[in-house]
C-alpha cells in the first residue's frame, strides 16, 4: 500500500546533509542498543506537535525530531543534528503544553546556536568526543567513568549491560537512567559546559515559546517541578558551570514579566508535512537497516495527518501482521495487531484526505476480527492436546480473555507467570477469571492463591489479593503477608509505587511511614558519603530520595540544605 502514493511527492536527495546530523544519527543509534526509544507512548503526538510548532518559527536549516526515552530521571537532551529526547521521568511529571514548550525549546536553542560545536573549539575533551557530542541535559550527576577519553559504552561488552539499564563502573551499579546522564554526559559536561549557554538556551528558548504561541510561565512551571524533584549540591563541580535551578527560576520570573502574552498558536500541518517528507526520503535513501528503521520511526510519528502519514502507519502495521502470520496458528496475537488496527482508524478517523484508503483498512480490520474467531476452537482444544508453550497460553489468553470459556488454560498460565515471578501479571490474570469463573473455578484460584501466596514479595500483588477476595481466610493471610514483607522491604521505589498505584489502600499510612523511615536512613548514608567529599554517591541517595518519598520530611530536610547552600 505504501509504494501506491510516492509518485506524489517529489523525490529529493539529501546525500550532502551536514556532518552534525551524520553524527547524530550514529549517536543515536547507539543510544538505541541500550536504552528503548518509546514509539508508542501516549504523549509522543503530543510532543512532536508542541516541538514543531516552536521548530516552524525558526530560519535555519537542522531537521529537528522529538522522541521519548525510557528513563526514569527527569530530563532531557538534544544531540547536535536536530535529534530531541525527553525522557518518560519528565513527562511523569504532568507538566502542562506550556511546560513542555519551555523544555522542548531550551533544547531546540542548544542545537540552534550550535553551542556543541562551539564548546569544541574550546575543550579538548569536547574535541576528541567531538563525533558524539551531546548537550542541552537540564540536570546532571558526576560519574567515576573511565579515564579513557571515549564513553563508556563505545567498548562496553553487551554482556556488561542488563534489562534494567545498569553498567559497573569503579561505583558499582548505577541506578537506571545514569547511562546516559552519568557515565555518557557527565564527563562531557562537567568539562566546561558553560553557564553562558545555559542562560542563553533559557533566555532565547523563552522567547521561542512566546512566539510559537505558548505562554512564557511554562519556563516557571518546569523549573519548580525540576527543583521540586531534584536535589542539587554546590561542592559539586558540574555546578561550578551549570547554574542552580534557583538560579535560573528567579532569572525566569524577571524574564517571563517583562514578555506579552503569547501569541495565537497557528497550525503547523504543512511545516511537519514537508519535516516528515524528508525524514521518509532519508530512510528510502539510507543503506543501514537500523539507522534506516530510526529515520522511518522518526518519519512516522513526525506528522499524524495526510496519506503519507497513513501509509507509514500502516506500513508499519502490515509488518507487524505478515511477522504475526508467520507464526504457528496457536501462538498468533490477534488481539495485538487488532489492537493497533483501532488506534489506526481513530487516529485518522477525521481526516478527510486519507477516507478512501482508510475504507480499504477498516476493511482489512473485519477480516482479522473474523479470523480471530474463526481460530477459537482451534486455540481451545490445543490445551488438551499436549504440553501448553507459555507462547500459546499468553496468546490464548490476549486473544480471548474476555470469551466466557473454560478458563482452565488461564488458570495455568496465571500460575506459570507467578512462578516465574510475575506476580503482579500472574494475579491480574486470576482476578479476571475468578470474576467471570462458575465456583468451581473461583475455588481453583482460591487454591492457587493459597498455595503460592506464602511465596508472593510483590507489595502490590499481595494487596490487590487483599482487597479483591472477601474469604475471611484470604483476608487474613495476606494482610499479615503483607505486613511481614512490608518490615523487610527497603526499596523507595517499591514503596512509592504502592503508595502511587493505592492511594487510598488500608496500608497507606503504614505504608508511607515505612517509606519515611527508609527514606530518614537513607539520608544518614548521603550526610556521610558527603562529610567524606564523596558527593557523588550522596547526590544519587538524595536524588533518590526526593523522586521517591518527595512527600516526605526528610525531602522537606534536603530542599532546606540547599537553601542554605549544602
Amino acid at each position: 500500500m505504501i509504494f501506491t502514493i510516492l509518485l506524489l511527492f517529489p523525490f529529493v536527495l539529501f546525500s550532502n546533509l551536514d556532518d552534525d546530523f551524520k553524527k547524530g544519527l550514529d549517536w543515536t543509534l547507539e543510544l538505541s542498543k541500550h536504552i528503548k526509544i518509546l514509539d508508542e507512548h501516549p504523549d509522543l503526538e503530543k510532543i512532536n506537535y508542541i516541538g514543531y510548532s516552536l521548530a516552524s518559527n525558526l530560519e535555519d536549516n537542522n531537521l529537528y525530531s522529538f522522541q521519548i526515552v525510557d528513563m526514569k530521571e527527569a530530563n532531557a537532551f538534544a544531540i547536535p543534528g536536530g535529534f530531541i529526547f525527553v525522557t518518560k521521568g519528565m513527562l511523569d511529571l504532568k507538566l502542562s503544553d506550556d511546560g513542555i514548550a519551555a523544555l522542548l525549546s531550551h533544547e531546540i536553542i542548544h542545537i540552534k546556536n550550535q553551542h556543541s560545536n562551539k564548546m569544541e573549539k574550546r575543550q579538548t575533551l569536547l574535541s576528541a568526543l567531538s563525533n558524539i557530542l551531546l548537550l542541552g541535559v537540564l540536570f546532571g550527576v558526576k560519574d567515576d567513568t573511565p579515564s579513557q577519553n571515549l564513553p563508556p559504552w563505545w567498548s562496553v561488552p553487551d554482556s556488561q549491560w542488563d534489562k534494567y539499564g545498569t553498567y559497573e563502573t569503579k561505583k558499582g551499579n548505577l541506578i537506571e537512567g545514569t547511562i546516559a546522564f552519568s557515565i555518557i554526559f557527565q564527563e562531557l559536561l562537567m568539562q566546561g559546559y558553560s553557564r553562558e549557554y545555559e542562560m542563553e538556551a533559557d533566555r532565547e528558548g523563552t522567547y521561542l515559546m512566546a512566539k510559537g504561541g505558548f505562554s512564557p510561565q511554562g519556563i516557571i512551571e518546569l523549573m519548580e517541578k525540576l527543583k521540586r524533584h531534584y536535589w542539587e549540591a554546590p561542592d559539586l563541580g558540574y555546578f561550578r558551570s551549570h547554574p542552580y535551578l534557583e538560579d535560573r527560576l528567579e532569572l525566569a520570573k524577571v524574564r517571563v514579566s517583562q514578555l506579552k502574552e503569547a501569541s495565537k498558536k497557528e497550525d503547523v500541518y504543512s511545516y511537519r508535512k514537508k519535516i516528515q517528507e524528508k525524514f521518509y526520503f532519508l530512510s528510502i535513501q539510507e543503506k543501514d537497516k537500523d539507522k534506516k528503521k530510526i529515520l522511518f520511526k522518526i518519519a512516522k510519528n513526525s506528522c499524524s495527518k495526510g496519506i503519507l502519514s497513513l501509509e507509514l502507519n500502516l506500513k508499519e502495521l502490515q509488518e507487524l501482521e505478515k511477522n504475526n502470520l508467520s507464526k504457528n496458528v496457536y501462538e498468533r496475537k490477534f488481539s495485538e495487531i487488532l489492537e493497533r488496527y483501532e488506534k489506526v482508524i481513530n487516529k485518522f478517523q477525521d481526516d478527510m484526505e486519507v477516507q478512501f484508503t482508510l475504507k480499504k483498512v477498516k476493511s482489512r480490520y473485519e477480516e482479522i476480527l473474523k479470523e480471530k474467531e474463526e481460530c477459537f476452537p482451534l486455540f481451545k482444544n490445543h490445551f488438551y492436546d499436549g504440553f501448553p508453550s507459555s507462547e500459546y497460553l499468553s496468546s490464548y489468553y490476549e486473544n480471548y480473555k474476555d470469551k466466557e470459556i473454560d478458563f482452565l488454560p488461564f488458570i495455568f498460565y496465571g500460575s506459570n507467570l507467578i512462578r516465574l515471578g510475575e506476580e503482579e501479571k500472574g494475579i491480574e490474570i486470576f482476578l479476571n477469571v475468578y470474576k467471570k469463573g462458575e465456583e468451581e473455578i473461583k475455588d481453583k484460584i482460591l487454591e492457587e492463591i493459597s498455595a503460592y501466596g506464602k511465596n508472593f514479595k510483590n507489595l502490590k500483588a499481595i494487596y490487590s489479593i487483599y482487597s479483591s477476595f472477601n474469604e475471611d481466610f484470604i483476608k487474613l493471610n495476606f494482610r499479615f503477608l503483607f505486613m511481614e514483607r512490608l518490615k523487610k522491604i527497603q526499596s523507595l521505589s517499591d514503596l512509592r509505587e504502592f503508595l502511587d498505584k493505592f492511594p487510598k489502600s488500608d496500608f497507606y499510612d503504614i505504608a508511607f511511614k515505612k517509606l519515611e523511615e527508609e527514606a530518614e536512613k537513607n539520608y544518614v548514608k548521603g550526610r556521610a558519603f558527603k562529610s567524606v567529599g564523596d558527593f557523588q554517591s550522596a547526590l544519587e541517595i538524595y536524588n533518590k530520595i526526593l523522586e521517591n518519598a518527595y512527600d516526605t520530611k526528610v525531602a522537606e530536610k534536603i530542599r532546606e540544605e540547599l537553601k542554605e547552600g549544602g
